[in-house]
């Protein structure tokens, strides 16, 4: 039974560690484009800065 508890424990292991692999790549996949987001969030709001006021 201690082997069969050991198995599992392993199992349960690599499940986790595919699980954070997946996440990862699903961030990093998400984040990519990430800097060109930024950009273009910047030059926005430096032209809302820049709108005239009454």
């Amino acid at each position: 039974m201690d082997g069969l508890g050991a198995a599992a424990s392993v199992i349960a292991v690599i499940e986790l560690t595919a699980k954070l692999i997946s996440l990862c790549l699903e961030y990093s996949s998400a984040v990519k484009n990430a800097r060109s987001d930024i950009e273009r969030l910047r030059n926005h709001t430096e032209r809302l800065n820049f709108t005239p006021q009454a």
